[in-house]
């Protein structure tokens, strides 16, 4: 309001400059009297005002959200996202009081309780920055709306809007690109199953099981030692006779059906289409699967190697289940590796727990990263940094240290099987008294009770004293260290240990400080050191004064290392050791969930009358190369030429590219390796849904290599909401829903540890209806809207394929529906059934009641989209369903998940053994020396897959030369290491315009004392040079990481969201690949009304949203802003494996991408930078 001083101050002033000053009135009366437009509070309640409970996306994690939506006239704008109380991550809160920090409401709270009560408290759940963010997600002006299809070579940017039944007839018969006269190959002719039926066989399954049959029965035949590389080769003619004459009966020929008839075991043509996903949740995950195996393909595929997939890897290794962490609700301490505070399961809201613990002295976390923690907690959390790639040294330090004070559970260990384990109270056992062969042959494998004659069974043997040996199942106890040599059955002497034994010998070959002068950044006699030595031996005890109330907690860094593999599986021999498997404060893995894909109606992926499917994926994940015709029949040509035992077996290698038979999941980079060299066959279309791979993998700009070719993937479809980097080479784009308009709806499983709770579950459905162009409606009436769910059930129905249409889903043997069959004509009639199963089974749980309450309904049916289709289940479902939205899921207490003795209710995952030695993995040959690989935890150094040049001629090795001894530090001082927060997550965050004006761009961090002998200060701009390339940015200088580390925030350096900004800030040294960035478009073609969902909303709506930004980015959706593509990221010149022709470096058995291990120097550049926001936060 103005002042009357400065009313008549104004007054007196224009009436002294009269006239003159007449023209500039307009000015002085704004001042004089301002106009303001007053706007009130927003609406939180009202007829215009909905809540809606579904699950965020704004990283990977699955916390609970509530959704505010207004409505402005016709549009309805989603305004605000906050937690949901029910949801154990976001935990509950009130205005009047808070419930312990790390609580969430119990389940059966009224609804009316938690919006608005006038019934008492109101309580709401915390979320983080990402999370309130997400509301860009859904209002992006690069959001694609329509159908596209390229219109120039790829790669042009160059676009035209198509319908979408012109969408489904190019991919299913193919079409042309008018512009270029290429033409795209659809995908009717390798649907092998479709190829059949077309061709008259009434059942086209019956052929495919039978020609499985026979080529299972192949295998046989040519891993037999008594037959011959002719017998071989003989039989695969044969196969070949029969069914040609079988297909030629219907005008088929052979080839028409199989990959290469002369390698039947590569399976149908059907496995020639891959479908890749980025960002996947159920019941995406579960859609997708169901449609590419009612296609035929063995090729669904995951971006996990991007992810989590060395931590996974290495897990299964140990216990032969994936995802499994600390309980923090209930430790006592917790040596946390290979993640950022902010930025791990359970999320910035639930890990809060962790952090509040610690702040009020319930918890201890030894921090392990080689950047330091945000807050210390009064001393609770304290840092221990680690080089990177050499946490397996710093594990085996603290091994030592819990084996030379006998600080570990003797009896524990030396349980040799379960039933003597449940005996004794405990849910697993480890196989720590096994002995293991370890020289000669069979180096590596068990020692077998067969091998000593004390029966005629291959199970393994024990050392229970006195000379006395045994099966390991016929002994409750046996001896946890021996070491002695055996006589076999065979007259043969061989050396035998105990897994305990070579774990022993592994921990016991260096001293404690000589382990940990290869973890520490600090040079040993430094006082750094000492402090860091005194630091690990109390973390060690206190892990061994903890037990079992203590555990490590890793993720994604420990895990993303050549190594990485061996560094899990370390840290993990401290949770075997303390024995706190399954156990409230120790290891567990995630909740159960409900039977939400079977319970009344059928909606697996499988079960529905799919095609039957063999052979390798085209990565070779979880494939065993030794089951193979091309291992077979190069072992068999070499003994064929007079070669025998070992020099047969080395014949079989190298291999075109790895296999890698121990990884549960998925490589990006083999993927795309495998399709450039087309091993262990071509492909013919590629899927790509929610990922970009070029911009998340570690060098994944050499995947540009084998996307623009044409002649490598003829057909690539792109499903997704803007055209990244990836999508950029794509031929069709189909536009995506969001998480908040039906992306990735259904049921949510938590990752481990779930908060502890026995069953957890998030159940995602739409906050608002699609933005995307309405296609139609189902046949019931319902909408339908472009979208990844919708291209597949057409594509599904266009093609003949099972499980769609009138005929989709069959109900649940043994229930209500048992015998009938329901159809899938649109998204909603899977959904509504996905959350009829969870509600049904819910309810026979005891979680939903049999009555639900009046009220509970109407919140639903008032507030939710999802509600105008429940006519398509009955109207008892229904309200059950009604219960779950209006919590967002089902959840338990923690209070309810142990027994007496602390153990979780949940059942046990994985094979209920622990592992100190594995012998499939030391059975399984390195795929290019066809040297066995090391079968238990022991630390390697960072290295190649494979040795590179002569070496591989001289050395017999099983894993390729130190990276440091290619890149010493003398040349290459620094490693480049990635840090996330809770503010960003992967490159899609460069749209969250809120987080944005707190943290506006990225830069480099380096310690002070590296900064001082390269001469820069913060602000001074650097080139990193790596062997692959070099990038150029801001410096930072902070003693928040370790002396020899370059940390990079990351999420930033986009150059492609549907529209194209060529990168200037990195080069990379191939020249071939330099030329494909030097030819991206300097501007795109895109029709405007194709994109931007922004345009239509309120003015105010958008001037909010886009605070910072021009008006004609947000009302064109094709202008550059600035935002969207600053900053840098270093993946565009990390390492890549000599030894695997330059493709990303990966681990060695989990093919995960190794981002942490790229060599670097720093190169001052004279120029200075002024960083936007003064206070700069990651």
């Amino acid at each position: 309001m103005t002042s009357r001083r400065t009313y008549l101050k104004a007054v007196a002033a224009a009436a002294a400059l009269g006239v003159a000053l007449w023209g500039y009135w307009p000015v002085v009366e704004k001042i004089i009297s301002p106009k303001r437009k007053p706007y009130g509070p927003d609406p939180q309640k009202g007829g215009d005002v909905r809540y809606v409970r579904s699950v965020c996306l704004g990283c990977n994690v699955r916390c609970g959200i509530t959704a505010r939506v207004v409505k402005y006239g016709d549009v309805e704008v989603i305004e605000r996202i906050s937690g949901n109380p029910y949801h154990p991550y976001n935990r509950a809160v009130s205005f009047g009081r808070q419930v312990k920090r790390y609580d969430h409401l119990p389940y059966h709270t009224p609804v009316s309780k938690t919006l608005d009560s006038e019934e008492g408290e109101t309580y709401t759940g915390t979320l983080c920055p990402r999370g309130e963010a997400g509301i860009y997600y859904v209002y992006d002006p690069y959001r694609v709306l329509k159908p596209l299809k390229r219109a120039g070579p790829r790669g042009s940017g160059k676009w035209k809007v198509i319908t979408w039944e012109e969408l489904i007839k190019c991919i299913v018969d193919g079409c042309i690109i008018e512009e270029t006269g290429e033409r795209l190959p659809g995908i009717k002719d390798i649907f092998t199953y479709g190829v059949l039926k077309q061709a008259g066989f009434e059942d086209p399954n019956k052929v495919l099981s039978d020609m499985k049959k026979d080529v299972d029965q192949l295998l046989k035949i040519a891993s037999d030692p008594k037959t011959s590389y002719d017998d071989v080769v003989k039989a695969i003619e044969d196969f070949k006779a029969k069914w040609t004459k079988i297909l030629g009966e219907k005008g088929l020929k052979l080839e028409d059906v199989l990959i290469d008839p002369d390698r039947p075991d590569l399976g149908p043509k059907a496995n020639m289409l891959v479908w890749m996903r980025g960002r996947g949740q159920d019941n995406a995950d579960i859609f997708y699967r169901r449609w590419t195996r009612a296609f035929g393909s063995v090729n669904w595929l995951r971006h996990t190697s991007a992810c989590q997939l060395g931590y996974y890897a290495g897990n299964k290794l140990w216990s032969g289940y994936y995802d499994l962490q600390a309980d923090a609700r209930n430790a006592k301490v917790i040596i946390g590796a290979g993640w950022s505070m902010g930025r791990h399961h359970p999320g910035a809201t639930g890990q809060g727990a962790i952090i509040e613990r610690a702040c009020e002295g319930e918890l201890k976390l030894y921090y392990v990263n080689p950047v330091a923690p945000r807050t210390l907690c009064r001393g609770n959390i304290i840092w221990v940094p680690v080089k990177p790639g050499e946490d397996a040294a710093l594990a085996f330090a603290v091994i030592r240290w819990l084996l030379e004070n006998k600080r570990y559970n003797a009896e524990f260990l030396s349980i040799p099987n379960l039933d003597a384990a449940n005996k004794r109270g405990y849910p697993v056992h480890t196989n720590a008294t096994w002995l293991v062969i370890m020289e000669g042959a069979r180096y590596g494998e068990y020692l077998k009770a067969k091998d000593l004659g004390l029966a005629e069974t291959d199970d393994p043997v024990v050392y229970v004293g006195e000379g006395q040996f045994a099966p390991y199942n016929k002994t409750e106890r046996a001896e946890l260290q021996f070491s002695g040599r055996v006589k076999l059955k065979t007259g043969e002497e061989v050396l035998v240990k105990t897994a305990f034994q070579i774990l022993y010998d592994e921990a016991f070959s260096r001293s404690f400080e000589e382990w940990l002068e290869i973890a520490s950044p600090y040079p040993r006699g430094t006082p750094e050191f000492e402090d860091y030595r005194q630091k690990v031996e109390q973390m060690a005890r206190d892990v061994a004064e903890a037990a079992p109330r203590a555990g490590t907690v890793l993720h994604r860094g420990v895990g993303m290392h050549p190594n990485g593999e061996y560094i899990v599986w370390a840290y993990r021999v401290i949770d075997t050791l303390i024995a706190n498997f399954h156990r409230s404060g120790g290891i567990l893995g995630r909740p159960s969930t409900t039977s939400y894909n079977n319970y009344l109606y059928d909606l697996r992926d499988s079960g529905f009358g799919e095609p039957v499917r063999w052979g390798p994926p085209i990565d070779r994940h979880g494939y065993d190369y030794t089951n193979t015709l091309e291992y077979w029949l190069r072992v068999k040509k070499a003994i064929k030429e007079g070669k025998s035992g070992e020099d047969a077996v080395k014949a079989a290698f190298p291999t075109k590219r790895p296999w890698y038979p121990h990884t549960p999941e998925e490589s990006y980079t083999e993927t795309f390796a495998g399709m450039a060299e087309a091993y262990p066959y071509p492909v013919r279309a590629l899927f790509l849904y929610y990922a970009n791979p070029v911009l998340a993998a570690n060098y994944g700009t050499k995947f540009i290599e084998v996307l623009k070719d044409t002649g490598k993937i003829p057909l690539f479809v792109g499903i997704t909401t803007t055209i990244n980097e990836t999508y950029l080479y794509a031929d069709l784009i189909v536009p995506d829903v969001t998480y908040l308009d039906t992306g990735t709806n259904g049921v949510q499983f938590l990752y481990a540890p779930g908060a502890g709770l026995v069953r957890a579950e998030g159940w995602r459905s739409p906050v608002i209806m699609p933005l995307t162009q309405k296609i139609g409606t189902c046949p019931n009436g319902h909408p339908r809207y472009a979208s990844m769910w919708e291209l597949l059930i057409d594509l599904g129905k266009a093609l003949g394929m099972p499980g769609y249409g009138d005929k989709a889903f069959p109900g649940t043997k043994g229930r209500k529906y048992e015998g009938r069959w329901f159809s899938m004509h649109c998204f909603w009639e899977y959904i509504l059934r996905v959350f009829a199963n969870a509600a049904a089974h819910a309810k026979d749980l005891k979680l939903i009641p049999e009555e639900v309450p009046e009220e509970e309904v109407q919140f639903v049916e008032r507030n939710y989209p999802i509600a105008q289709f429940k006519d398509i289940i009955p109207p008892d479902e229904w309200r059950h369903v009604a219960y779950g939205l209006a919590r967002g899921g089902v959840f338990t207490r923690y209070e309810d998940s142990f027994d007496a003795r602390g153990y979780s209710k949940r059942s046990v995952p994985g094979d209920k053994q622990l592992r100190l030695w594995y012998d499939k993995l030391a059975k399984t040959r390195n795929s290019v020396t066809g040297e066995k690989f090391y079968g238990g935890p022991k630390y390697f150094p960072p290295a190649l897959y494979a040795p590179v040049g002569k070496a591989l001629q001289d050395k017999k090795a099983s894993i390729g030369p130190a990276l440091r001894e290619l890149y010493p530090p003398k040349e290459w001082p620094f490693m480049i290491v990635l840090h996330t927060g809770p503010l960003y997550t992967k490159h899609r965050s460069q749209f969250y315009y809120w987080i944005k004006q707190v943290a506006a761009e990225n830069f480099v961090v380096i310690h002070p004392v590296d900064a001082a002998k390269i001469g820069v200060e913060t602000g001074d701009v650097v080139r990193v040079e790596t062997p692959m390339g070099v990038f150029e940015a801001p410096v930072v200088v902070e003693p928040t990481v370790a002396p020899g580390v370059v940390m990079v925030p990351y999420a930033m350096g986009r150059w492609a969201e549907t529209v194209v900004v060529r990168p200037k800030y990195f080069e990379v040294k191939d020249t071939a690949l330099a030329k494909f960035i030097a030819e991206l478009p300097e501007r795109v073609e895109i029709p405007e009304d194709a994109v931007n969902p922004v345009r239509n909303l309120p003015e105010l709506v958008k001037k909010l949203l886009f605070t910072k930004s021009p008006a004609e980015y947000y009302e064109r959706g094709l202008a550059v802003d600035k935002w969207r593509f600053n900053g840098i990221t270093p993946n565009v010149v990390q390492l890549g494996d000599a030894s695997l022709g330059g493709w990303s470096l990966l681990s060695w058995h989990g093919a995960a991408q190794a981002y942490f291990d790229t060599p670097a120097r720093i190169i001052k550049t004279g120029k200075r930078h002024k960083f936007e926001v003064p206070y700069i936060v990651w």
